[in-house]
């Protein structure tokens, strides 16, 4: 390997903060559409599909995702990340609303094309009087097969009080970042 990368082709400026998932040799792309007004997320996810060549993008949707449909009020969203079972495929993404931390949302759906429904919510903050490692929010989260019908999810979370708990050393900071882990069966 040359350790060099080639572009190959590049997506329309339609999405930011995508998550990717191969399927055969369909590339399939959901990411930020939209600017929500109260924090840097998307209004909702937007879809986009390739091949492996990248030669031609398709916007599918500008709202395979749309919090502020499903759960109504103004809701900003983003940082998608995919898992494929065998029967769904699932998202996980940030939620946040207008002084609402990040929490991490679950939708779901029977292929990539249809709209995502809401499942729940996955993790999210405890409240600010809380005195532990994750008492402001919650995001950023990642899937990882376990095997069995088992799942791994890692995310970031963050304190206000720049004391991580669980016998980790305290910050000069007044906030803190821990990356926690989670098991879960499908």
């Amino acid at each position: 390997s040359s350790r060099q990368w080639q572009i190959t082709g590049s997506t329309p400026n339609y999405l930011r903060d995508i998550g990717v998932y191969r399927d055969g040799d369909t590339i399939h792309i959901y990411g930020e559409y939209g600017d929500f007004e109260f924090g840097y997320d998307g209004l909702s996810l937007g879809y986009i599909k390739t091949d492996t060549s990248f030669a031609d993008f398709e916007l599918v949707s500008t709202k395979i995702i749309d919090p502020n449909t499903k759960l109504g009020g103004q809701w900003g969203i983003g940082d998608p990340t995919i898992f494929v079972s065998e029967t769904k495929v699932y998202v996980a993404a940030d939620l946040e609303g207008k002084d609402i931390p990040y929490r991490v949302s679950l939708w779901e759906s029977s292929s990539f094309e249809k709209p995502f429904s809401f499942a729940g919510i996955l993790a999210q903050a405890d409240p600010p009087s809380a005195k532990s490692y994750k008492n402001h929010r919650v995001q950023d989260a990642e899937f990882v097969p376990a095997g069995e019908g088992t799942i791994l999810m890692f995310a970031n979370w963050r304190d206000e009080d720049g004391d991580p708990g669980k016998a980790l050393p305290k910050f000069s900071e007044d906030w803190t970042r821990v990356v926690g882990g989670y098991t879960c069966r499908l």
